[in-house]
């Protein structure tokens, strides 16, 4: 198949996930996948991916305030285990992923990560602290 046609051919599908349930839209409409669905995280990542900003040196996410985030840089940090409370008192030792070497992070929490812009090495890297 050639790339054109593989193109057009996933440009008349649109593909979301909401809630774990898979939903499509293409030219006969809008369908919902009813059954039950386990898609793995890197899935909800990857469609979820597009709305998680490029943030430079990983760094620069201490700058960025919890309510600035989209929902899916949100989940992608709830998935490292931070949440809003922790994340505004900037307590990472309350967040046990922080003191995690990449190679125990689970499949998941390197998924996550990695949307984040975060890879081996730059996880283990020491932030400045901010300002």
């Amino acid at each position: 198949m050639s790339a054109a046609r593989a193109t057009s051919i996933r440009n008349r599908f649109v593909r979301v996930v909401i809630g774990g349930v898979l939903v499509f839209a293409g030219s006969s409409g809008i369908g919902v996948l009813s059954s039950a669905l386990r898609l793995p995280l890197e899935f909800g990542l990857s469609v979820a991916h597009a709305q998680i900003r490029s943030i430079g040196n990983v760094c620069n996410w201490d700058s960025v305030d919890w309510d600035q985030m989209s929902n899916a840089e949100q989940r992608a940090w709830e998935t490292l285990g931070w949440i809003r409370e922790l994340w505004q008192s900037n307590n990472s030792n309350a967040v046990p992923t922080s003191s995690e070497d990449w190679s125990h992070l689970s499949l998941d929490e390197k998924s996550a990560a990695e949307a984040l812009g975060y890879n081996a090495e730059s996880w283990e890297q020491t932030c400045p602290p901010s300002q």
